[in-house]
């Protein structure tokens, strides 16, 4: 395979793409994150609402689960006390599961905002960067407790899932309205 690499400026940034010769569109090749810059703002992500929902998920999924291998293995011959009983050792277990991945989420997963856009995780966890001109649609998604703005670009790439439940919610709006353009997609969005 034939690999090509080149430079795009973006708005004062450059970042590289490597395209394959076969499919020259940019957009099928790798594109990397462009260096953030020294006035960006970061943001982290509220642990209290994300703790909630892992801990509310593992509940209900992993005994919801539980309850089904208890009745597809006895059958008729249910044994509640013994389903019960197992809470005692599953919601322990499943404190420390949500206080280690909340903040391993919310430590690892923040966003920046910077006068030229956005940078963010797509729903498979990759730092993505979306200019501000490069933002053509923006929806509100909530699952369960969290509420994020799904961003999509102009290219068709991948989206960046923006977390509204953030820790100094008054600032990230703050910000957000700083620096987006007047009349962008997203300043519609913001509560």
């Amino acid at each position: 395979m034939n690999m090509r690499g080149g430079t795009v400026g973006l708005a004062g940034f450059d970042r590289t793409i490597a395209v394959d010769s076969k499919n020259d569109h940019p957009q099928n090749g790798r594109v990397t994150v462009p260096p953030i810059p020294s006035d960006a703002k970061q943001f982290r992500m509220a642990f209290l609402p994300m703790f909630l929902s892992m801990f509310l998920f593992g509940f209900i999924f992993g005994h919801l689960f539980a309850l089904v291998a208890i009745i597809i293995q006895f059958r008729a011959d249910l044994h509640w006390v013994l389903f019960l009983n197992s809470l005692y050792y599953t919601i322990p277990f499943l404190l420390i599961y949500a206080v280690i991945f909340s903040f391993v989420i919310t430590w690892f997963y923040s966003c920046i905002i910077t006068s030229t856009g956005i940078y963010g995780h797509s729903s498979w966890g990759m730092r993505r960067f979306l200019g501000w001109s490069d933002i053509s649609g923006v929806k509100k998604v909530s699952l369960g407790n969290l509420a994020f703005l799904k961003l999509r670009s102009n290219s068709g790439g991948t989206a960046i899932w923006l977390p509204l439940f953030q820790s100094d919610r008054v600032e990230f709006l703050e910000t957000i309205r700083k620096c987006a353009p007047p009349g962008h997609p997203l300043l519609s969005h913001l509560g």
